[in-house]
């Protein structure tokens, strides 16, 4: 009996384990059996709640694949379906939690105030993988 409340306990714990998390801004949401899912990782609806978001912000995420190329992109509006604004990449050898590269020269000043949604995709060893996080931009 304690051995299957143990495999249980074990197969559960795998199966919450992300190929990555985005931590700031806060995501939309995080299911690893649709993060596959463009553009959102499956959760199409945005967040009630916004984070401001400017240059001195942070994009984190904790990264559980090895051999990842990340990408941090940007759509305009409250709720964007297209991300064709690049704000960074880069490329990561080893899991860990990493603070993203990014600039937001390419956003056009007029979108000062307004909400975006940046979009963190991972390209690696599972393919490409998604989550979004709303924001209010302040540049």
């Amino acid at each position: 009996m304690q051995l299957t409340t143990i495999l249980a306990a074990l197969a559960a714990a795998a199966s919450v384990s992300a190929h990555f998390s985005v931590t700031t801004p806060p995501s939309r949401g995080l299911d690893e059996l649709i993060e596959d899912q463009a553009p959102c990782g499956g959760f199409n609806t945005p967040s009630t709640t916004r984070t401001t978001f400017g240059q001195s912000s942070n994009v984190t995420i904790r990264l559980a694949d090895t051999n990842s190329n990340v990408y941090v992109k940007i759509g305009y509006g409250a709720n964007p379906t297209s991300f064709a604004t690049t704000l960074g990449s880069t490329f990561y050898a080893k899991k860990g939690v990493y603070n993203l590269p990014f600039s937001l020269s390419a956003v056009p000043a007029s979108n000062n105030g307004q909400p975006a949604t940046i979009q963190i995709s991972i390209n690696g060893s599972h393919g490409a993988l998604y989550q979004c996080s709303d924001v209010t931009l302040s540049l």
